[in-house]
């Protein structure tokens, strides 16, 4: 067990608290330059855990170190705009899997100078629709361009 699972574990099941702070639950997978930020909605086990994400990244030739995932609720989304800014004109893209928080973002992405933002369905989305998933499979082929 990592000292982050020991963390988490601590917060959830001793303090009963389920959302950390920013520093706990902003974190690269790797010390490595990400190659892509996710950003979604907290998960129990945190979004990295997820089987379905991880086949999603997969199948975009991405590995779970090549990310750096940010799970917030929408009104934590200020918190973020200046990091997520720093990332995208360094070219990191940023793909949103949850609208909510996009839209609290405000977001400049009219520069062509600044990596790419894309917004699409999630795992939480497609397993309660499955119906979803050829549209989120071209919003990930188009990332997967954007990457190469």
């Amino acid at each position: 067990m990592t000292a982050l699972d020991f963390f988490k574990h601590y917060m959830e099941n001793t303090l009963g608290l389920r959302y950390f702070p920013f520093e706990a639950a902003h974190t690269a997978s790797t010390g490595a330059a990400a190659k892509l930020l996710v950003i979604d909605l907290p998960w129990a086990k945190g979004l990295a855990q997820v089987e379905m994400f991880q086949k999603m990244m997969g199948a975009i030739g991405l590995a779970m170190t090549d990310l750096e995932i940010l799970e917030m609720l929408p009104g934590e989304a200020h918190h973020h705009v200046e990091r997520i800014q720093v990332l995208r004109q360094q070219g990191v893209p940023v793909l949103f899997f949850s609208p909510d928080i996009h839209k609290a973002m405000h977001l400049n992405e009219d520069s062509a100078e600044l990596a790419p933002v894309i917004v699409t369905y999630g795992p939480r989305d497609i397993e309660r629709n499955a119906g979803l998933k050829r549209e989120t499979w071209g919003h990930l082929q188009s990332l997967q361009k954007s990457l190469q």
